[in-house]
């Protein structure tokens, strides 16, 4: 709060919004450019999803038509692809949540390994002196 108070003071408003809006417009762009790629990945694997459906029912409707299979059991190895589908669709949009994970591992095990020079186990070093306590008046 003491800082806003201390732009108000200076009537530095219109400044500060500046700098703020000029410090944004890296972080907007990295955002507009990641959202137009998840967006037309997700489209893509849509498009691939369903064109996936229309492929299969046109085989099957060939297999039945032909007489090489009949209704029944195509409808059933259809039904089975199809929902194999839709869960490795949806395995897909977890990516980057596993990517993230991956980072958040790689992060915790480099401040597991990370070696210290003052090792606690150690109990040949010097305790640390206290520092005597501030008094507030």
């Amino acid at each position: 709060m003491a800082n806003v108070r201390t732009v108000a003071a200076f009537s530095s408003e219109a400044k500060i919004a500046r700098l703020f809006e000029a410090n944004l417009r890296g972080p907007l762009r990295r955002c507009i450019w990641k959202g137009q790629i998840t967006g037309s990945s997700y489209g893509v694997a849509q498009f691939l999803l369903y064109a996936s459906y229309a492929l299969g029912l046109w085989y099957a409707t060939w297999l039945v038509k032909h007489g090489v299979s009949d209704f029944s059991k195509t409808i059933r190895v259809f039904m089975v692809l199809m929902v194999s589908a839709n869960g490795a669709a949806e395995t897909l949009t977890l990516e980057p949540d596993f990517i993230k994970g991956g980072r958040t591992m790689q992060a915790v095990f480099e401040a597991i390994d990370r070696r210290i020079e003052i090792e606690p186990d150690d109990m040949d070093t010097a305790p640390v002196p206290e520092r005597p306590a501030v008094r507030w008046s």
